[in-house]
């Protein structure tokens, strides 16, 4: 799926937004760094709520 967000601010935010991202999804396994999370990392059943959350959503524009 390609899909376009539209623009919502300057580039350091966006690096940071995807900072946070990151540093959450460390945080989920209690991982410091990289590579911890990479020998913690591993899969788990999701609810359909959680698969619905976990859509792309402020998209604009889809393309298939």
């Amino acid at each position: 799926m390609e899909g376009l967000v539209e623009y919502k601010g300057s580039v350091e935010k966006t690096i940071t937004v995807l900072i946070g991202g990151i540093q959450a999804g460390l945080a989920h396994t209690g991982a410091a760094d990289v590579a911890t999370f990479q020998s913690r990392a591993g899969l788990w059943t999701q609810s359909f709520a959680g698969v619905a959350e976990g859509n792309p959503h402020d998209i604009t524009d889809i393309r298939h």
